[in-house]
């Protein structure tokens, strides 16, 4: 998680687990009713949030941050559906910062005393002090040990270093941490100066998988763009889970290199451009 400005204002997101499936399976997306309206007008983009699912969950599962807000007149969530009606008018669309996996919500969650105590009333802003609590209880959950943290890092630092190698070695404009939007991708090869990103690439080395997800959907669907995973052998299962349900859309599009493989790639591509330019061809 990154250092965040004592400026930054938070907001807690309640809602049932089927709720939260469904948002999350169509691009991360929340209402309000039309109740909620000074709130959701109160909401600006980069705003934090908390997601907080209802019983039988009863916890917070976790963080994102607000792209923008819309107001809606077509039906989404299944009552809404089924009425025929949109009772929550007021949206926006999020990214996703941290989130354990549907499978593990109800054995995962945070019990945070702070949020139990105000949830009953829904959707509302975080005073500073239930912000705190929030954002340290997940700051504990995802900070590695330093030696850990120390290795992830480096190891993450050298991947990005040699896929973007790769990409020069193809003739590619290849860049580390390009920017889309509020975030920031790993590696990205793009075609010519004014082109957006062909082949994006993300790399998973500890952290949450859910956000390196979401960060390859948004690439998809804003550039269409061929999408990969970087990760160890054991990050596949989540992988598959996440992708046969809140990721279905791009199942069929993304690719999963298992980092040995990735090393491997760089290992030979190096060797087969050094021999070219032994013999000449380069």
């Amino acid at each position: 998680m990154k250092k965040e400005s004592p400026s930054t204002q938070y907001w807690l997101v309640v809602g049932s687990p089927e709720h939260w499936q469904v948002a999350f399976e169509n691009g991360n997306v929340w209402g309000l009713q039309a109740i909620k309206k000074r709130w959701w007008e109160r909401i600006t983009e980069g705003d934090g949030l908390v997601f907080y699912v209802t019983r039988p969950v009863g916890g917070a599962i976790g963080l994102g941050r607000v792209i923008t807000k819309f107001k809606q007149d077509k039906p989404l969530w299944p009552v809404e559906i089924q009425k025929g009606e949109v009772l929550w008018p007021l949206r926006f669309e999020f990214d996703v910062e941290f989130c354990f996996p549907p499978a593990q919500w109800e054995t995962s969650r945070l019990e945070i005393d702070s949020l139990k105590a105000i949830v009953q009333a829904g959707f509302q802003p975080l005073k500073d002090k239930g912000r705190e609590v929030a954002l340290q209880a997940f700051e504990q959950l995802t900070r590695p040990p330093v030696a850990e943290k120390a290795n992830l890092t480096g190891l993450h630092e050298e991947l990005k270093a040699k896929i973007a190698e790769m990409g020069r070695i193809q003739k590619f404009l290849a860049e580390v941490e390009y920017p889309m939007e509020a975030t920031r991708l790993d590696v990205v090869w793009r075609r010519v100066e004014k082109s957006v990103p062909t082949y994006v690439f993300e790399i998973q080395v500890g952290g949450d998988i859910y956000h390196a997800l979401a960060k390859l959907k948004h690439a998809y669907d804003l550039w269409n763009s061929r999408i990969f995973l970087v990760a160890g052998p054991g990050e596949r299962s989540k992988a598959d889970a996440l992708l046969s349900g809140t990721f279905h859309e791009i199942r069929g599009r993304i690719t999963f290199i298992e980092i040995e493989k990735m090393q491997e790639l760089y290992s030979k591509k190096i060797a087969y451009r050094d021999l070219e330019e032994n013999v000449g061809i380069l």
